[in-house]
C-alpha cells in the first residue's frame, strides 16, 4: 500500500515537473527510544488533590525583590475607601508604598502616622 502512495506521489510531481526523493526506512538493532524530558516550568497543571479528585494546582510566584525593597509608609484613615488604581485603605492604621501614600495624602480622611505613634497603638 505505501509503494501505491509513493507511486502516486511520484507521478503527481512529474506531472509538475517537480523532482521527488524517496526515503528509504532502515531498521537498527538495539535502538532506545525516548521521550522527552517532561517540563519543570509550568505554571499550573492539573494534579490529584483531597481524596482523590482532580483540581488545579497552580505555582506560587515569589515576589520580585524590587518589590520588597519598596518603603513602606503608614497612614491612618478614618474610613474605609477603595480607589481604583491606587488600592484600598481600612479604617485604622495602614501600610503603602511611597507611591500610595502620596495620593492618599490628597484625601481629607488620611493622614501620616509616626513609628511612636503605632508602638503605642499596637503595644498593649
Amino acid at each position: 500500500m505505501s509503494e501505491q502512495k509513493i507511486t502516486q506521489v511520484e507521478k503527481t510531481a512529474n506531472e509538475f515537473g517537480i523532482s521527488v526523493s524517496k526515503i528509504e526506512a532502515v531498521e537498527e538493532e538495539n535502538v532506545v527510544i525516548t521521550i522527552p524530558k517532561k517540563k519543570t516550568n509550568t505554571k499550573a497543571s492539573a494534579d490529584s488533590i483531597i481524596n482523590n479528585t482532580i483540581g488545579s494546582s497552580i505555582e506560587k510566584e515569589e515576589p520580585k525583590k524590587e518589590e520588597l525593597k519598596k518603603k513602606k509608609v503608614a497612614l491612618y484613615s478614618s474610613r474605609n475607601v477603595f480607589w481604583e488604581g491606587v488600592g484600598e485603605v481600612q479604617r485604622g492604621y495602614n501600610f503603602v508604598t511611597q507611591e500610595q501614600a502620596d495620593k492618599w495624602m490628597t484625601r481629607i480622611h488620611i493622614r501620616f502616622v509616626t513609628p511612636k505613634e503605632i508602638k503605642e497603638a499596637f503595644d498593649n
